[in-house]
């Protein structure tokens, strides 16, 4: 997770605004350039800011609160005992103000302070008006359900797995299009080159004609020998048009990918210049499957998706235990009034504050509450259903161990069958511009004709072609496999320095 999280913001100080062109030198300094210019990884960066507001959000369920209230009541009572009116009106001002907090113990608390004035008939008090005001502190502190971590931290908990999981999701992708970008450029130096080998067969069939005609002309060959090299020439304009197609396409394919950064003039042969041939071992497969197991990012994402709904699954373990909470509750009274005017707690709406702090009175309560629904049997089927959940996740990593084995299998026998195949195209190449030249000469003697030496051209360009996609596919192979194992930063070295950069 350290050598990830390194990468990650490695990869954090790349999105900034490209001042100008600057065209890279090798491979490496193309694909940071992608990484910066990406349109698609910018985006899925942003889902990590995105998850850790997420884990604010949760976290904000124990920020303290507070709360006020003002209310206004009026009446009018009747009273049978009253000789003059038959009837009292009332009026009551009440307001409260305090704090409120959950804890991840579990706890509730609040404090808060009350006031009301009272005016009107009051059998159970003489004052007329009459001020209370009141202190009271509560607190309700569960016992077996709803208590401790599991309880209270579960989301906060989960949502930091997710954070984890957007961060690898991110790198993971960054992977993928720096593999994705060193394909599109192999592709794209693959058909340059073959462009030039088209635009050289066109050469040598325009000589071809001109050769033909000298030759009619001195009356040494048939008209069919012009018309021959004629029809090759169209041939190879086809085919040179056909190559100059599929060469664009893959330039815009790659300038997407980048960004529409990329030059008109780009080329890309100088990126690959004195670039060695990579070598397999066939007997590395236990090393690189360890390595995999190790630096894959979607098996340390699948582990954290395992942790995550494991955490679940605790959560509605303890959810079947039953509710039992204690509450506990102390506060302090105050009084005043203005009638009659012989009692002690004469005074106005302040006195009644005065009276709260000197503890004129006071109260206190305790309480035991429990409860438990008949059967219990959501809290049952939650927890099952995490059960079948996680269950499903074993599965799926271990579908993914597999996928894994069998990718690094499959990506050694392409290494090996790849760097074969170069070794025959490399051959086949050696071979055919020899029957060429051979072939030539005995057409300058006039031992051959138009027909095989442009048969023996056709192999030439063809073992070319062979040679040069042998060679793009064992890279790409290679590329392939530092991928499978999880290395493909380490094989574009994208490290950070002392100052934060990448090179």
């Amino acid at each position: 997770m350290k050598t990830s999280s390194a990468v990650l913001f490695a990869l954090f100080g790349l999105f900034c605004p490209l001042l100008s062109w600057s065209a890279p030198s090798s491979l490496n300094e193309l694909i940071v350039l992608g990484l910066r210019t990406n349109t698609e990884l910018q985006i899925n960066q942003l889902e990590i800011n995105k998850a850790h507001q997420a884990i604010v959000i949760e976290q904000a369920m124990f920020d303290p609160e507070a709360f006020t209230l003002i209310e206004y009541e009026q009446g009018r009572v009747p009273f049978v005992n009253d000789p003059f009116y038959g009837r009292m009106m009332t009026r009551q001002y009440q307001g409260a103000i305090g704090l409120r907090q959950r804890f991840t113990t579990g706890m509730t608390a609040s404090a808060r302070l009350l006031t009301e004035r009272f005016s009107g008939f009051d059998a159970s008090s003489t004052l007329d008006p009459r001020y209370r005001s009141s202190l009271v502190l509560e607190f309700n502190q569960p016992l077996l359900r709803n208590v401790g971590r599991v309880a209270n931290r579960t989301a906060i908990d989960r949502a930091g797995y997710q954070l984890q999981q957007t961060e690898l999701g991110f790198l993971l992708h960054a992977q993928q299009l720096a593999l994705q970008l060193e394909y599109a450029l192999r592709r794209l130096a693959l058909h340059r080159h073959i462009t030039g080998l088209r635009n050289e067969a066109l050469i040598l069939a325009e000589r071809l004609v001109e050769f033909n005609r000298r030759r009619f002309d001195e009356g040494l060959v048939a008209i069919t020998e012009i018309q021959g090299a004629e029809a090759t020439l169209a041939q190879r304009h086809l085919l040179l048009a056909q190559a100059q197609q599929e060469h664009d396409l893959l330039y815009e394919q790659l300038n997407r990918q980048l960004g529409g950064q990329l030059p008109a003039e780009f080329n890309p042969l100088p990126l690959f210049a004195d670039e060695m041939t990579p070598g397999t071992n066939v007997n590395a497969y236990p090393v690189l499957l360890e390595t995999a197991r190790a630096k894959r990012l979607d098996r340390q994402i699948a582990q954290l998706s395992l942790a995550s709904q494991q955490r679940q699954l605790d959560f509605y373990h303890q959810q079947l235990k039953p509710q039992l909470d204690l509450r506990l509750q102390a506060g302090l009274n105050g009084l005043a009034g203005r009638q009659p005017t012989d009692t002690p707690y004469r005074g106005d709406w302040g006195d009644s504050f005065t009276s709260l702090s000197s503890a004129d009175g006071y109260q206190w309560g305790v309480a035991l509450e429990f409860s438990i629904p008949l059967g219990n049997r959501a809290a049952q089927s939650r927890q099952r259903q995490a059960q079948v959940t996680v269950q499903q996740q074993h599965y799926r990593i271990s579908d993914l161990d597999l996928n894994i084995r069998t990718q690094i299998r499959e990506g050694l026998l392409e290494l090996k069958h790849a760097l074969e195949q170069q070794r025959i195209s490399a051959e086949f190449e050696r071979l055919a511009s020899i029957a060429l030249r051979q072939e030539q000469r005995r057409l300058d003697e006039g031992l051959s004709d138009t027909f095989r030496l442009v048969s023996f051209q056709d192999k030439m360009i063809d073992a070319r072609i062979a040679r040069l996609q042998a060679d793009t596919a064992c890279h790409l192979a290679h590329a392939n496999l530092t991928f499978v194992i999880g290395e493909i930063f380490d094989r574009y070295q994208l490290y950070l320095d002392a100052n934060g950069e990448v090179f």
